[in-house]
């Protein structure tokens, strides 16, 4: 995307570092059938900047419009996700860094097997190319369950899915004090097991030399 929009991000956003930092990732590949999968799997020391759940949700009936999140606030944090669908759910997923007329949206859609990130409303907008929907085919876990392993970061949002076989990351602008978030569910009521770590910085862990 660099002649899309990459090249403006700099002179967009008022600062002079263009590009972003993503998670370390660990590859790998499993069999599927007669064929291989390549895996992307954020590296174990991440686990090492969990702080204590702030929310944790074991079978919990998640139902459109509920306020499952409506006392959480963040910016860095990593949500661990599955939701059961139920035979009437359309979609599943979760609204982030949402504030006034913004949010980020990562969604599942159960009839297409789609899941996306959309930025669209996520901040500032570097251009059109930035605010189209990416989205990657994504079949069920074998039990029909759908999994969201996503990293949120001040500038960032990483999606990693179906055992680490669908992976997707955007960067996004949200407004500082966007950090409200919602759990999406459309359609029929579904069971879902959601478990939110905030992170630590490691910037301040930095060795000086």
């Amino acid at each position: 995307t660099w002649d899309d929009y990459c090249n403006s991000v700099a002179e967009k956003v008022g600062q002079k570092f263009n590009g972003t930092y993503n998670l370390a990732l660990k590859e790998g590949l499993v069999k599927d059938g007669d064929s291989y999968l390549l895996t992307q799997t954020p590296v174990d020391a991440y686990k090492l900047l969990r702080t204590d759940p702030v929310v944790e949700l074991k079978g919990v009936d998640v139902t459109a419009g509920n306020d499952l999140l409506k006392d959480f606030a963040g910016e860095c944090y990593e949500i661990e996700s599955t939701f059961y669908p139920a035979e009437g759910t359309t979609k599943v997923g979760f609204q982030l860094r949402v504030g006034d007329d913004e949010s980020t949206d990562v969604m599942y859609d159960i009839a297409s097997q789609n899941l996306s990130i959309d930025r669209s409303k996520s901040g500032t907008q570097i251009s059109g190319r930035f605010s189209q929907v990416d989205g990657q085919s994504v079949t069920p876990n074998d039990d029909g369950s759908i999994t969201l392993h996503i990293y949120m970061d001040r500038a960032s949002v990483e999606v990693f899915s179906r055992g680490d076989t669908v992976a997707g990351a955007n960067q996004i602008f949200p407004a500082l004090d966007s950090r409200g978030a919602k759990v999406v569910v459309e359609g029929a009521a579904a069971k879902a097991n959601i478990t939110i770590y905030g992170m630590d910085g490691i910037w301040d862990k930095e060795e000086k030399i």
